[in-house]
């Protein structure tokens, strides 16, 4: 079995950050839904940063979710997609800023000390779900994209009111289109919902 070793170095009294530990428990959700046209749509919508968009495509870095959907290939010309997030927070462990140092924090080598250090960790998941309306025929494009604008805005919050007009939605063009719905979540949500009414 392989050593583990530490990879940075506490310069807090770790029994000390045990005692005075609080956990301030949390219960916000945020779900939101926009349609997306190009790679930039999505980077806008998740608010991440051009760079980190492109390394989690590649597969240089993860980024949890929407690493793994970065990196599918969706074809915009003959289909429109709806993405959708759901962000929900459980707790947050934090400790205070009077916690005690550690006496040799001091002495350490930079390296090993780092610049920076971190107080609170917030726990909690990432949900996103690609509703993907793919046309039968390049022809049948345009009337899904009226049907789309139609019944939804370019962006929201998703509520039952969104799921309703969806099912209207697929409903009108289910002649000319099929619909893809892929799920994507961060570890620990074990069962992806397979439609929007779960969410």
């Amino acid at each position: 079995m392989p050593k583990m070793e530490l990879k940075s170095y506490y310069i807090f009294d770790q029994e000390d950050i045990s005692k005075h530990l609080q956990v301030i428990p949390s219960t916000n959700t945020r779900s939101q839904y926009r349609m997306i046209e190009s790679s930039s749509d999505v980077s806008d919508f998740i608010n991440v940063d051009g760079d980190l968009t492109l390394k989690a495509k590649n597969g240089d870095i993860n980024l949890s979710a929407y690493g793994k959907y970065m990196m599918k290939t969706i074809n915009r010309d003959q289909s429109v997609e709806i993405l959708f997030t759901v962000y929900h927070e459980t707790q947050t462990e934090t400790f205070p800023s009077y916690c005690k140092l550690r006496t040799d924090w001091q002495g350490r080598p930079q390296k090993d000390v780092g610049t920076h250090y971190i107080r609170s960790i917030t726990y909690g998941g990432q949900l996103m779900i690609s509703y993907v309306l793919k046309a039968n025929k390049a022809e049948n494009m345009e009337e899904i994209k009226a049907a789309v604008s139609g019944n939804l805005a370019i962006s929201g919050s998703l509520d039952a009111n969104v799921t309703g007009k969806l099912e209207k939605l697929s409903e009108a063009v289910k002649d000319k289109s099929s619909v893809v719905i892929t799920t994507y979540a961060t570890t620990g949500v074990f069962s992806p919902p397979s439609n929007l009414k779960i969410v």
